[in-house]
Formats: structure tokens, sequence, C-alpha cells
């Protein structure tokens, strides 16, 4: 939607005198609706959030209080509205734990997938065009992360003051949505699992989308300034080969020989000797290049679309969560795989999962043929019950969750060419 070239009222871009008195009534009105909207996601203490629209600071405020160990950012249009959030957080801001600018949501100062939970409360009814700010919202949201929006009125609410705006807002400028209208903007914009809630009898709503690593793929090149068909490369050095040095030669040595010393005095069946195998297998994963995986044809790795139905069968969903979950996605993969959204980023990104893919499957293989090697032991079954068991875990379910991603990689592949 165009942008309406009205006139900024002082709820919309507060300044001078009285729109200090705004910012101090918005702080004080608003307090409530922004306790009961943010009481419908989870602020973990590490996160590090964006509030867009920060208006009197007060929101900014409360984020902080909950992102203990993370970091608070707020960005509005209106100076005097950064001068009073400033104010309002002098305290935080002095520990390093929040940071205001004046921005536009149009244009956001950030990088990709900065943010774990982004927050716009009493704002995007002010958005210049809502469905191009939604997808620079997304942009800067991180796979996994979340967008709440935070409004005292709706279209379609009993409420009276929902009534009231709504009326008005062929004046004022308003966009006044529905709660399914809210639910469709998210989607569009490349959010999933989106949820609505609402307190009718006061207008109240707020609305959150998550950002899936899956739509993040999707909708890849679509956020401002960021093509698919960019004439960046992709990266040529491997973050992973930094583990071919000699010293990583020598540790992954050291660990291969303990493992076969647990075999041969422990025996298999022995859960130090298992432990021993699942340590040198582990370090066996980064030894796998991916400018070795570059040579091998990538028709060797295509997936068949029916395979989706076996990964659903052994929850290979369930366990991509999970790492989601204990932050190992976020802490270890993606920095390793540094996607940058970009058509060489893409490309590199597909041979990083391909590399994974070939190095978990290797690592498997070791962990099947040590329990085909357990059953001449004193103790077959136990003994290849602990060779195979840790190897599931740590390799097969990793291998069917990269053939997943290989799943969702191969239309957009198919789509925009290879390199």
């Amino acid at each position: 939607m165009p942008t309406r070239p009205r006139k900024a009222t002082q709820c919309q871009k507060p300044s001078g005198l009285p729109g200090r008195f705004t910012l101090w009534r918005m702080n004080m009105s608003h307090s409530k609706l922004t306790d009961w909207g943010l009481a419908h996601i989870s602020v973990q203490q590490q996160f590090t959030i964006l509030d867009v629209g920060c208006g009197g600071g007060r929101t900014i405020g409360k984020l902080a209080a909950l992102a203990t160990q993370g970091k608070v950012y707020g960005v509005d249009y209106s100076e005097d509205s950064v001068s009073v959030s400033r104010k309002i957080n002098t305290a935080f801001i002095a520990e390093g734990r929040v940071e205001i600018q004046q921005a536009t949501v149009s244009r956001l100062p950030f990088a990709d997938n900065k943010f774990d939970l982004v927050t716009a409360v009493e704002t995007h009814f002010y958005w210049p065009n809502l469905a191009d700010d939604l997808r620079e919202v997304f942009r800067v949201t991180r796979p996994g992360g979340q967008l709440a929006i935070i409004a005292e009125v709706y279209k379609g609410a009993p409420a009276l003051a929902s009534r009231l705006v709504e009326k008005s807002a062929p004046q004022t400028g308003i966009r006044v949505l529905t709660p399914d209208e809210h639910g469709d903007l998210l989607a569009a914009a490349g959010y999933t699992d989106i949820k609505l809630e609402t307190q009718p009898a006061k207008g109240w709503i707020t609305v959150t989308g998550k950002k899936t690593s899956e739509t993040a793929l999707c909708r890849t090149g679509l956020s401002p300034g960021k093509s698919l068909v960019s004439a960046e490369s992709s990266p040529e050095a491997n973050p992973f080969e930094v583990c071919q040095s000699v010293w990583y030669r020598l540790v992954l040595l050291f660990m291969a020989a303990n493992a076969a010393l647990c075999w041969f005095i422990a025996g298999p069946s022995n859960p130090w000797c298992a432990l021993a195998v699942a340590w040198a297998t582990c370090a066996l994963v980064p030894a796998v290049p991916i400018s070795l995986v570059r040579r091998v044809p990538r028709q060797w790795f295509f997936v068949p679309p029916g395979e989706r139905t076996l990964h659903h069968i052994l929850g290979v969903g369930i366990f991509g969560w999970l790492l989601d979950v204990s932050g190992w996605n976020r802490r270890v993969v993606e920095p390793l795989r540094g996607f940058s959204g970009s058509k060489g980023g893409l490309v590199w990104f597909e041979q990083s999962v391909r590399s994974s893919a070939v190095s978990h499957g290797i690592c498997f293989a070791i962990h099947a043929l040590l329990a085909v090697l357990a059953l001449f032991s004193m103790h077959p079954w136990q003994g290849a019950l602990l060779m195979l068991l840790p190897g599931v875990v740590l390799h097969l379910y990793p291998v069917l969750l990269q053939r997943s991603l290989m799943l969702r990689l191969q239309p957009l592949l198919e789509k925009f060419g290879s390199c």
C-alpha cells in the first residue's frame, strides 16, 4: 500500500512539547497492553531483541528486564521519541544492554538474521508500506526468531476505542486490520506458525509469527537490497578446514588410538569404549572438506520427494527442533555455514549440507561396522547396541536432517540455477 501524503500526527511522529506529552501518555496507557502482549511470547535471557517504533521507551525497559543476558535495540523515526527513550533507559544503556537509534522500519540499519525477537507495539498502523516493511522486519529476524505485533485496536472489535479508530481511519490515515488480515500479512512476509490472541472487550490484539529455517530459505533474495541473483560469489574458505591442520590430525589420531585401546582392553560392551568411539567419530566429522564434496556430481545427492514421509515417521523434524531449542544451530551450525542470502551463498549452503551428510554418513558407517564386529565379542548384543546406538543419534539422524534440507534446497537450485 503506497505511502499516504498526510501530515504526521503526534501519535505517529511525536515532536516538540506536545510530542513529549504524547510519549508520556503512551508510556502510561500502553503499559498493561504491552504486559498482556508479551505474556504470549517466550523471552529468554540471552535474546537479542529489536523494538520497532519504540516511542517513549517503556517497552524497551520491559524487554531489557527480561533479557538480562542479551541486548535490546530500539528504533523510531521520531527524533524526540529516540531522545525520550534514551532518557528512560539511561541505566540499561550505560550497562551496554540497550541501544536506541533513529531509523525507519522501511530501512532497518541491521544485518540479516540478527534478532531472536522483534516487537512492534501500537505502531504498525503507521508504517509507510506495511507489506514491504514486514518483509524488512523478516530480513533482520533470525531463523527460529519471532515477530510480535501488539495493538489496542483492531478492525471488527466491539470495543468503543476500536470502533472510533476504525470510523476515523479515512481521516487519520491509520490502517486498521482484522485479525485475519494481520495473519495474512505476516504469512505473505514469510512468517509461519502464526498465532492470534485477542481481547474483544478491550479491542486488544497480539499477532505472533515465527521465521523458520525453511521460510528463510524460501524467502531468499526477496528482502530489500538482497537479491538472489546477486553477483556475490560463494566463499572459498570452508570454516571446517581449520580442522585440516597438523594439530587436528594429531588429536584425531590420538582419539582413534584411544578408541582402539578401549576396544581391545575393555571390549565393545564396555560403556567407556562406546564413549571413546563416539568421541572419535564426532571429531572425524570436520575431516571431509567441502572442496572434496564439490567434485562429486550433485545428482549423487538427489533426494526423492517420497523420502519426506520417512523423515516424518522417524521424527527428523523433532530432532531438528531439539537442535534449535538447545541452541546448537544458532551457536554452532549457523556461524559455520554463514548463509549470506545471495545466490553464491545458497550454493555454498548446499555444498555445506552435502559435506555434512557425507561426513556423518561415513561416521555412521564406522559405528555400523564396529557393531557387526562386536557381534563376535564376549557380549555380542550388548556390544553391538553400544556401538550402534550412539551412531544413530550422533550421525544417522544428522544425515537424515541434511537430506531433509536438501529436499527444500532442490527446488530453489533448480529454479535459480546452480554454479
